[in-house]
């Protein structure tokens, strides 16, 4: 696993019957219900949030790991190099999961100095580590700067799943990892 980029999981387990009736689902809803505010208020909406487990997100026995979905829709611009789209930015959490549309690309990962396209596959989840588990792997594991791009040739829709610590959790290197440097 190269871990200065963004990788991707094709073989999941995930029926594409699922992941095909997520995002037609999704695309009825938005065109149904959501088109008219998402434009009023120039963002996606954040559609879930539940709580899970793993000991090193952990907070108090009150703050649990949370797991949240966030659907984002990018309309298609006319003119791209007027806008910026999705600013440059590395997720603040933990473990990102994020299934993209197919038809419409715009997701740019920094690797070296350069900016390259990650095309959007179908059926494809691309895996990004966010910037906890480059503190909890002392830097072994980096989060990647991303952004989106806008695009002309239509609408873009993705799916991130977020998996992070609980608001209190205390997040620092893994004793074996802190040894390597002594």
């Amino acid at each position: 696993m190269n871990t200065e980029e963004a990788n991707e999981l094709v073989n999941h387990g995930i029926s594409h019957e699922l992941l095909d009736r997520v995002e037609r689902m999704t695309k009825e809803h938005y065109k149904k219900c959501m088109e008219v505010r998402f434009k009023e208020n120039g963002g996606s909406q954040r559609i879930r949030r539940i709580s899970r487990g793993k000991k090193a997100f952990y907070g108090s026995k009150s703050t649990a790991p949370n797991f949240g979905t966030k659907v984002s829709n990018y309309p298609p611009f006319p003119t791209p190099d007027l806008i910026k789209g999705l600013r440059a930015h590395t997720a603040a959490g933990g473990i990102i999961l994020l299934f993209q549309d197919d038809k419409v690309s715009g997701l740019q990962l920094l690797k070296d100095v350069q900016w390259i396209n990650e095309p959007a596959m179908r059926h494809t989840i691309v895996i990004n580590l966010g910037d906890q588990i480059e503190v909890i792997t002392n830097g072994k594991c980096k989060s990647v700067l991303h952004r989106v791009i806008a695009q002309t040739d239509g609408t873009k829709m993705s799916f991130a799943s977020f998996y992070n610590p609980g608001g209190d959790a205390v997040i620092y290197p893994a004793k074996i990892l802190m040894m390597e440097h002594t």
